[in-house]
């Protein structure tokens, strides 16, 4: 094992209040540059300099969490095994890391079961990044976090695989408004993919690489043709070959300006281990078409953040003013976390766009571009306009924008039923309660409480559509369905005082603006449980610490942390 020197002269933690200590984010990527070096030579006096000032670990452990590079980070620092112990940062990276992998195993059961139904219905698909992509840059298919499933198949057998997932198990849940043939015609044009839900969580499926076909548009047949095997555990996936999967990657990271650290450490990974010929080609591809911006501007933020050079030599064009705005927007995202505020959105949302434009200034693109903000699937919910006066959507979006009221708390995440059984457990739940779920989506934590435990149960949402689910799902079980009622209104202002318990799946933002109403009209002894990471932060303030704390796995590795309150009468702000 590889041992960093303590060139700063200082421990882990020795620099507080120091002008020179390192950052967090320059931590960080002190930490994943040793990390993709780590199975090739020492780590660069430079950056164990940089971990030995870093002053405030728990700061950098939540990055690398946020961006998905716990492995990383701790492959890195466990070449500097006294810095490691001194930070106190493994246990965090460890949970999170074998959380992921369970996770993956889970990813990857799913994702046989998709590629085999897909192969016996004949219908050919590539798997796009994921577990073979960790397979190929990291060495094992666990070695990298990933979220969902990505699978692409050719356009023509777009719904036939929609089809045959959907009948093996799957669920689409994106898109979910009323199809019509003006909008599905809108919605094939303007976005590549269906969201299913099933074996193994979540899966993208993609009817070609990106939405714009003018930013990259490779036929399928092409991408098959060329692609290679990739071997995870006994099972054998269609990949794109590197060339191709190096032009993906630097085309998907640079259309959202890099604002998931990750993406770029995969290209990083990728470019140091290409043969020149193979990059080469690649090189050819970007040129061909018209993205030598997008391998100018990859190859800018490579060698800034992670020291990783293009072999070869970058492109002269990675020193030009764009690849130089693309790194210093990447760089201050990298940082913070988006703010749900309307303007954060609409900058953000303006960012993609500009950067998009940017690296391809193509006059089809550009327009494509523009007419795909013309119309916005989630504003045909909000107005359901028959197909003769479709076009009037386009006028009138601006504003359907300023008037669209966002969740008042949240926008809506099914509560595993795993958690569902552990938040009542927890608040000790018995026919004498009265459960108030605020925010109750599809009504799944009353309808348990009223099934499980006899207890009478008020579900909140401001939605309609989840209030129809919620009574739906009641229908379903009709010897509770007296227990329970749905009520559609906002949390911020529905009378808790007949609560007994209180359940909330909600982000801190939103309980704490919950816990003035809560403190204020719950009765002395209601339990108020919440899951979401943070929430336990209200004893931030220094007033109301949870009195009790669970964490556990599901059976697919991911953590879960609940909070218990039982409030004390005091009216806290």
């Amino acid at each position: 094992m590889h041992r960093c020197s303590n060139a700063a002269g200082s421990s882990a933690t020795g620099c507080r209040g120091d002008e020179s200590a390192t950052a967090p984010l320059d931590g960080l990527l002190a930490g994943l540059r040793i990390g993709l070096r780590s199975g090739g030579g020492e780590p660069a006096a430079a950056d164990a300099a940089a971990l030995a000032r870093v002053a405030d670990w728990p700061a950098v452990a939540r990055l690398a969490v946020r961006h998905g590079l716990f492995t990383l980070l701790l492959s890195g620092l466990r070449t500097c095994p006294d810095l490691l112990a001194a930070s106190g940062v493994a246990p965090i990276l460890k949970e999170h890391r074998d959380g992921a992998a369970r996770r993956g195993l889970w990813q990857l059961d799913g994702l046989a079961r998709a590629a085999g139904c897909l192969a016996d219905a004949g219908v050919p698909c590539l798997v796009l990044k994921g577990l073979p992509l960790a397979q190929r840059l990291y060495g094992h298919p666990l070695a990298k976090a990933s979220s969902d499933v990505d699978l692409l198949v050719a356009d023509r057998t777009f719904d036939a695989a929609e089809r045959v997932l959907v009948d093996r198990g799957w669920r689409r849940v994106v898109p979910s408004f009323r199809e019509t043939p003006a909008r599905a015609r809108w919605y094939g044009r303007f976005n590549a993919t269906h969201v299913l839900s099933g074996p193994g969580g979540y899966l993208d499926l993609h009817r070609r690489l990106f939405p714009n076909p003018h930013y990259l548009d490779v036929p399928f047949d092409r991408l098959h043709a060329e692609s290679v095997p990739a071997q995870v555990g006994a099972t054998t996936f269609r990949v794109m070959n590197d060339e191709w999967t190096l032009v993906h990657l630097a085309c998907h990271g640079a259309r959202r300006y890099w604002e998931a650290l990750r993406w770029l450490c995969d290209v990083a990974a990728l470019l140091a281990s290409m043969e020149p010929d193979r990059l080469g080609r690649a090189a050819a591809r970007f040129h061909a078409a018209g993205l030598d911006a997008v391998f100018a501007s990859t190859a800018r933020l490579c060698r800034e953040a992670l020291h990783v050079e293009v072999p070869g030599g970058a492109p002269a064009a990675a020193d030009g003013a764009v690849a130089a705005f693309v790194a210093r927007v990447a760089r201050r995202v990298w940082a913070r976390r988006l703010s749900p505020g309307r303007l954060a959105v609409l900058a953000d949302w303006s960012r993609k766009r500009l950067v998009g434009l940017l690296h391809k200034p193509a006059a089809r693109h550009v327009l494509h571009e523009l007419a795909s903000a013309g119309v916005g699937f989630r504003d045909w919910d909000r107005l359901d306009l028959p197909d003769r006066l479709f076009f009037l959507y386009v006028p009138l979006r601006p504003l359907l924008w300023l008037t669209r009221k966002p969740p008042s708390l949240a926008f809506f995440i099914p509560t595993p039923q795993d958690v569902v059984d552990r938040m009542l457990e927890l608040a000790g739940v018995t026919a004498e309660d009265v459960v108030y779920d605020l925010g109750c989506g599809d009504g799944r934590i009353v309808v348990t409480a009223a099934e499980r435990f006899g207890a009478r149960g008020v579900g909140v949402d401001i939605d309609p559509q989840r209030i129809a689910e919620a009574n739906e799902n009641a229908e379903k079980h009709a010897e509770v369905r007296h227990l329970v009622t749905f009520i559609m209104q906002d949390a911020m202002k529905v009378d808790v005082s007949e609560a007994t318990v209180v359940t909330l799946f909600l982000p801190k933002s939103s309980n704490l603006k919950l816990r003035p109403r809560l403190a204020s009209q719950l009765p002395v002894g209601a339990r108020i449980v919440s899951y979401v990471p943070g929430s336990g932060d209200w004893v931030a303030k220094g007033d109301w610490a949870a009195d009790e704390v669970e964490r556990f796995r599901d059976e697919r590795g991911k953590i879960h942390t609940l909070y218990l309150w039982r409030h004390d009468g005091v009216v806290r702000p």
